[in-house]
């Protein structure tokens, strides 16, 4: 559907995609980009690799700059 045909539609109809598309888009695009860049881990606490995760995690999570 082109501009010109979304700008002949009825005002309720134009009213209501516009809404939609503004609170459906950035849903969209937060859950793409974390599905893209998360990295999920399941790592049992008797398992060797634990504590050294773990001191990771306490050095590195504060250091971030978001």
């Amino acid at each position: 559907m082109t501009i010109t045909e979304l700008s002949n539609l009825p005002h309720p109809l134009w009213t209501e995609l516009l809404s939609t598309a503004r609170h459906t888009l950035p849903t969209q695009l937060l859950s793409r980009l974390d599905r893209r860049f998360t990295v999920t881990l399941d790592i049992q606490g008797d398992d060797p690799a634990f504590p050294w995760l773990a001191a990771w995690l306490a050095a590195t999570c504060g250091t971030w700059a978001w």
